[in-house]
């Protein structure tokens, strides 16, 4: 028998890798059918983006998040809402559908992003599922003056309402950010393509006619007191106040109108005295500010001059405020929070405020004096407003091996919550302080100085485990891991969340050491689990668990059904 060539054998064995590849490849697949979520009707042509994703736990064993990031797919529904996509490979699979008219969403995507990786297993290597896409809420208004005329070039910004939460923490911010846009010159502005929540609007403009006081060479010529008016922010349908604000709730398809009716109001001047060495003729050598109205970020529409040793605003409406002064070095961080009132204007003076506790901050524990230290939020439970210590790695001061790093800030008297952000595996143990009073997590402070201890580790807990029902996966089921203690001012816990996957799998990530109730809901995010007392049945019938530093627990449970 005749023997086959070197390149004979070479092109047999590269077709039979070829097939291998085509039959491996084909041994993945998801298949389903995408539908509106309002009527169920098919959604044609929808486009499908796929991503393998790395669990926590894979991370830890030292699998590439940003290698596996890489691995995706594509698929396209045809006319009847049907699709199959075949894959390279066995994991957790992220499906992303967005279709002209619908929102984009992952699969069973829910509030804050939580949604459902499709999993794919040698076992089963083929999942079907009917993928339920929300249509495109919209936001439309008019914004109008006190004439009836459009405001033009009006900046309309749209906040996402965050859910409460029923551990009992303050979240911080009473709203976020989602979206920011400008009227045209009919006065109309529009947010297309929002996904179901719960939003406010507010609205920032200025009056075209609006002229400032004039300064320097110029202070004596005559104004017209009528012209220097201002447009206080309004959060619809017409308030002030952000906590006066309607709450717009909106579904699949929702079509909403937020009209506006802008009053002026004669403007406010604000005068901001800075400490004499931090002034400067040089720009580059002025202090780092921010000045925010409460609610509503920074100030815009207001002219702003800097002088050595001073910071003017002007063409502000009254309102609450906030001014952050940090100088360059960021060793030193000052906080001021007031009331503009109405009465033509207010000075801010860094170099002799009253009210202010001046805090020395110092951080100890393990990893607190070899690595860069988390941020430091102080949060007034009331109000919202917070302020940010960053150090940026220098203001909390490197000192000798094992000593305590220190860094300062100054805030208005009151009482605030402190966090820890930005380096996510460390977590607070407990505080103390001189001069002040605490609480668990929270601060009590007077005016004067305070020398405040936050003691730190390093190493957060993790719980991962299948949810059941019946003996079967619980798909898309909302795990609560909630602290046995939430209410409880003392506590240094926070409540975790997580959705299950098409297998019933979950993680639970970065979580502070403590004592924990375990649940898992099916369909939990149709309830009212925010709510303690619609909270408390399933907390009864849920597994605790005692997590320590480390830790990393694997703990199978059953889904309630609500």
């Amino acid at each position: 028998m005749r023997r086959a060539s070197l390149p004979v054998l070479l092109l047999l064995a590269l077709a039979e890798f070829a097939s291998a590849q085509t039959q491996t490849a084909a041994a993945y697949r998801i298949t389903g059918i995408v539908v509106s979520s309002s009527d169920g009707t098919p959604v044609r042509h929808c486009h499908l983006a796929l991503s393998q994703t790395v669990r926590a736990a894979e991370q830890r064993a030292g699998r590439s998040l940003t290698r596996q990031a890489q691995i995706t797919a594509d698929g396209e529904t045809d006319d009847s809402g049907n699709f199959s996509v075949a894959l390279s490979a066995a994991g957790a699979w992220r499906m992303v559908a967005s279709a002209p008219g619908y929102t984009t969403q992952a699969y069973l995507q829910h509030e804050d992003s939580y949604s459902s990786a499709i999993v794919l297993t040698g076992k089963n290597p083929t999942v079907n599922i009917r993928f339920e896409l929300p249509p495109e809420a919209t936001i439309t208004g008019t914004v109008v003056d006190e004439t009836g005329e459009p405001v033009r070039i009006a900046q309309v910004r749209l906040f996402s309402v965050p859910a409460a939460s029923p551990d009992g923490r303050p979240t911080g911010a009473k709203t976020n950010s989602a979206a920011m846009a400008m009227t045209d010159d009919r006065g109309i502005y529009e947010f297309a393509s929002l996904e179901p929540g719960s939003y406010k609007v507010v609205v920032d403009a200025k009056p075209w006619y609006a002229t400032p006081p004039p300064t320097g060479s110029n202070s004596g010529s005559s104004l017209d007191p009528s012209l220097n008016v201002a447009y206080a922010p309004t959060w619809y349908p017409g308030r002030d106040d952000p906590a006066q604000a309607e709450i717009l709730t909106l579904h699949g398809g929702d079509a909403v109108e937020a009209d506006f009716n802008l009053i002026p109001v004669p403007a406010v001047h604000l005068h901001i005295m800075t400490p004499p060495d931090e002034g400067s003729a040089q720009r580059r050598s002025f202090p780092l500010f921010k000045v925010d109205r409460a609610g509503l970020g920074g100030v815009n529409n207001s002219p702003i001059r800097m002088t050595p040793g001073a910071i003017d605003i002007d063409s502000l409406a009254p309102g609450q405020f906030q001014v952050l002064l940090q100088d360059r070095s960021q060793t030193s961080t000052r906080v001021a929070t007031f009331q503009l009132g109405a009465d033509g204007g207010q000075t801010v003076n860094f170099n002799s405020l009253l009210d202010q506790a001046n805090i020395i901050i110092h951080m100890d524990g393990s990893g607190a004096a070899d690595e860069d230290p988390p941020r430091v939020d102080f949060v007034d439970p009331e109000s919202g407003l917070s302020a940010t210590y960053d150090s940026g790695g220098v203001s909390i001061r490197r000192r000798e091996q094992n000593q305590p790093r220190e860094g300062q800030i100054q805030l208005p008297q009151g009482r605030y919550e402190v966090a820890l952000r930005g380096q996510p595996d460390f977590y607070m143990t407990g505080m103390s302080a001189k001069g002040a009073e605490v609480t668990g997590r929270f601060l009590q402070v007077n005016p004067g100085d305070v020398t405040l201890t936050i003691h730190v580790a390093k190493g957060k807990a993790s719980v991962s485990g299948i949810a059941t029902t019946g003996g079967e996966p619980a798909v898309g089921a909302m795990v609560l891991l909630v602290p046995a203690g939430r209410g409880d001012p003392t506590s240094l816990t926070r409540m975790v969340r997580d959705q299950t996957n098409t297998d019933g799998s979950f993680e639970l990530a970065n979580v502070i050491p403590g004592q924990y109730i375990l649940v898992a809901i099916e369909n939990g995010w149709s309830v009212e689990w925010k709510d303690p007392s619609t909270l408390n049945p399933y907390l009864v019938q849920g597994t605790a668990l005692d997590l320590r530093s480390g830790d990393d627990i694997q703990q199978n449970l059953e889904a309630q059904n609500p």
